[in-house]
C-alpha cells in the first residue's frame, strides 16, 4: 500500500497519523489497529475529527475542544512537571529525546504526543550496528596535528 492509503485508513479508524514520519511506522500502526480489531468510523466527517484528536487520551477524545485548546491545557500540564519527568514520559511514548535542549521543548513535545494519541509502548532504541564494535579513539599531539593543517583524518585501518 502507498503511505497515502495507510494514512487514509488510521484515520478512518479515528487514529492521528501525525507523530508517523515513515512509511514503516504507518504499517506497523495499521497492522497494530487490525490486531486489535478496530471499526473504521462510517461518518467521514468523525473521521477527520478524530485523525487530530487522541486515540489513547480519554479525557481529549471524550471532548469536543479543538486541538489548539487541548494542546494548551496539556502545556500548561507538562510545564510543572520536572524534566526527568517529562524525558521519561516522552520515552514511554517511543519519542527519542536527544534533539531537545530547553525545557520548552520537552513540554512541547509530551502535550503534543498527549493531545494526538501517540500509542504507548516500549522506547524505541537506535539499532545496533556491529560494525563499530572494534572503534579505537585516540587523542593526537600538537606535533602530530601540525601535518594536518586545516582539517583531521580518520584512520580506517583494520587491526586485527
Amino acid at each position: 500500500m502507498k503511505a497515502a492509503e495507510l494514512r487514509k485508513e488510521l484515520q478512518s479508524y479515528g487514529i492521528s497519523t501525525k507523530s508517523f514520519f515513515e512509511k514503516g511506522e504507518l504499517v506497523d500502526a495499521v497492522n497494530k489497529a487490525r490486531v486489535e480489531g478496530k471499526k473504521q468510523i462510517k461518518n467521514g466527517k468523525e473521521a477527520e475529527a478524530a485523525s487530530g484528536s487522541a486515540s489513547s487520551n480519554s479525557e481529549a477524545s471524550s471532548s469536543s475542544k479543538p486541538r489548539s485548546e487541548r494542546l494548551a491545557e496539556e502545556m500548561e500540564k507538562c510545564k510543572s512537571m520536572k524534566v526527568g519527568e517529562l524525558k521519561k514520559e516522552l520515552e514511554s511514548f517511543g519519542i527519542s529525546t536527544k534533539s531537545f535542549f530547553e525545557k520548552s521543548e520537552f513540554v512541547k513535545a509530551l502535550a503534543e504526543a498527549r493531545v494526538d494519541g501517540v500509542a504507548k509502548g516500549k522506547g524505541q532504541e537506535e539499532p545496533f550496528d556491529p560494525t563499530y564494535r572494534d572503534v579505537v579513539i585516540q587523542k593526537m599531539s600538537p606535533n602530530q596535528l601540525g601535518a594536518f593543517v586545516g582539517g583531521g583524518f580518520i584512520d580506517t585501518t583494520l587491526s586485527t
